[in-house]
């Protein structure tokens, strides 16, 4: 087949690009860059017969296409009675149903190509469309599978629900039971007794345990885990720790007054024998009576 174009591809440089087919007129010359035709004289123009210059230098990529497209709307040449006659002129004629009757066999060919390829992506789509029916069915067979599966574990669910029901019911007996556990351990323990935070042991054995008498400074002890939050030891309030090798730590285990009956003191200093003033709301029961001053029993 004859050839009746070039293609280029942009390299950012190169604007001179060369023709290696024949043609009768510049005007059967046409070039496009990235398929979009550019005009003659403005756009692009000869240098030679055979050499074109892109007059906006093609991008790196671009693609430059060059090819022929003879007019066939009149003769290139007509003749006259009496008239001389030229080969250039018959040459011309000639050529023009050449050249239009390559550039028709290569666009058939080119319109043959298309065709197949249409044709295939066709088959492929008709395949596609089956094998799309076909996973059509089977996930409508899978979707009636789930929902059978899904009934099955809507059932299973409430049965699941029903024993974590009595699993959480006998976890908390269990929590109880445990709680008991623990303070009988705890009941069990022999607790050495230290004076003040300073002197619990550095180097305890497993399952030690520790009365601190003055537990001033116990927040800070370390290391200790377990001590309820915001609390703050007191010259006045004992606290119990345990040591576990396992956490290789003391472990909290309880606190109490020194003196139960020091929770009081508080109050009874606060009102002297002798007088004193008391601040805030007293709240009487509604059934409390009151006596008459001058009805009391005298002092000794």
């Amino acid at each position: 087949m004859s050839v009746i174009s070039n293609t280029y591809t942009g390299d950012g440089v190169t604007d001179l690009f060369s023709l290696s087919f024949p043609y009768i007129d510049f005007a059967d010359v046409n070039v496009t860059v990235n398929e979009v035709p550019l005009t003659i004289l403005t756009e692009w123009i000869f240098t030679t017969g055979s050499t074109i210059q892109i007059l906006t230098v093609p991008a790196v990529g671009d693609k430059i296409f060059i090819y022929r497209k003879t007019s066939d709307d009149f003769l290139k040449s007509s003749f006259f009675p009496g008239s001389a006659i030229r080969a250039k002129d018959l040459n011309d004629n000639f050529n023009q149903g050449l050249y239009i009757a390559q550039e028709s066999e290569s666009a058939s060919s080119i319109a043959g190509d298309e065709a197949k390829e249409a044709a295939e992506s066709a088959a492929a789509a008709q395949a596609a469309a089956e094998q799309a029916q076909e996973s059509a069915d089977s996930a409508a067979e899978d979707a009636q599978e789930a929902s059978d599966l899904a009934s099955v574990a809507n059932i299973n669910a409430s049965n699941a629900l029903s024993v974590a029901q009595e699993a959480k019911s006998d976890a908390a007996e269990a929590v109880i039971k445990s709680d008991q556990a623990l303070s009988a351990v705890l009941e069990v323990i022999e607790y050495e007794v230290v004076q003040t935070v300073a002197e619990i042991p550095t180097s305890p054995s497993d399952s030690e345990g520790v009365k601190v008498v003055n537990s001033t400074g116990i927040e800070s002890f370390t290391p200790l885990t377990g001590l309820p939050v915001g609390f703050v030891g007191d010259p006045g309030i004992f606290v119990q720790i345990i040591y576990s090798a396992t956490a290789n730590s003391w472990v909290y285990s309880a606190y109490n007054a020194n003196d139960p009956d020091d929770r009081y003191s508080g109050g009874l200093d606060a009102l002297s024998k002798s007088g004193g003033t008391m601040t805030g709301d007293i709240i009487f029961s509604d059934s409390q009576d009151f006596p008459n001053v001058n009805s009391l029993p005298s002092l000794p």
